[in-house]
């Protein structure tokens, strides 16, 4: 057995979870930002779901108004910034924008996990 074969073994590639997480490969970050609007637009429509069930029966109260209108909120933020913005901005930069004008990788990177942070 080569030693030096061996050893570069465990180089290459990473596998599973920790290749989404480490990569800079500018179409697997395509993939997440498609992946967590897709996320956004589940827990979104969630809250649209609460809100057509209170507006179903005018005069019958499901819930308070106070959190009625706190879920109207989190649900147009949810949407606009959560699912549309995400994916659109990954529709612009892969198709529309010149390669020289997309920010580098890794801070597309890092806008993707603190904008799901938030």
């Amino acid at each position: 057995m080569n030693n030096t074969a061996a050893h570069d073994d465990h180089h290459g590639p990473e596998k599973g979870l920790l290749r989404w997480i480490k990569t800079t490969n500018h179409k697997d970050i395509g993939t997440l930002y498609l992946w967590f609007a897709f996320a956004m637009l589940i827990v979104g429509g969630a809250l649209a779901m609460g809100i057509r069930a209170e507006l179903l029966h005018p005069g019958l109260q499901l819930m308070d108004p106070h959190f009625f209108n706190q879920l109207t909120t989190m649900h147009g933020l949810i949407m606009v910034f959560g699912a549309i913005m995400p994916a659109v901005r990954r529709l612009l930069d892969g198709h529309f924008m010149p390669h020289s004008q997309q920010r580098s990788l890794q801070t597309q990177l890092t806008s993707l996990y603190l904008q799901s942070t938030y």
